[in-house]
């Protein structure tokens, strides 16, 4: 059983076969807030996604970059150069990692119960991350932070980010730990 299920009306499981997690949330799942994308051209990215799509911009502060994020829905695109220190070492261009609102993270990972990798550190303008080990999302990077704070958008072309296609080398343990 799901530890924190008894503080929320809503829980869901998270994790491998071998290992069961819960994730707490106020409806059916854990709401998106951004998804970190790997791209040669951050600036160019944005200002296809402003112009062409007709979806806001707002510049966040990461480390020593300047991060370009794309309002999507109630959730955001930040968009990375793949050489960025944020991400680590050998980023590759697509989704670097997902994250998870949560208003404080540390909490949410504590009462989930998901194993963690290196505590608290500073995410996008500096707001707290924690990072879930890879072991318990299927090798999906995984992140809970407070939400950006933008404000939700969509255009007549794009309305919402209202999935992601999850590629594992075990198609069981990816859907355990997101379905």
């Amino acid at each position: 059983p799901c530890p924190a299920a008894s503080k929320l009306d809503a829980h869901r499981r998270i994790g491998t076969p071998k290992k069961e997690y819960c994730m707490t949330a106020t409806d059916s799942a854990p709401d998106l807030a951004y998804v970190a994308l790997v791209v040669d051209e951050p600036e160019t990215s944005a200002a296809i996604f402003e112009k062409d799509f007709g979806l806001p911009r707002q510049d966040f502060s990461c480390g020593g970059s300047t991060v370009p994020a794309i309002a999507v829905g109630r959730s955001a695109m930040a968009l990375f150069r793949p050489d960025d220190p944020f991400l680590g070492p050998e980023a590759r261009k697509g989704v670097h990692h997902i994250a998870i609102g949560a208003d404080d993270p540390e909490a949410a990972a504590r009462d989930s119960g998901l194993p963690t990798i290196n505590g608290a550190t500073d995410g996008i303008d500096r707001r707290p991350q924690i990072e879930i080990a890879r072991d318990a999302t299927a090798g999906v990077r995984t992140r809970l932070t407070p939400f950006l704070g933008m404000a939700p958008a969509s255009s007549e072309i794009v309305q919402r980010i209202d999935h992601l296609g999850v590629a594992s080398a075990d198609n069981h343990a990816a859907r355990t730990a997101f379905i």
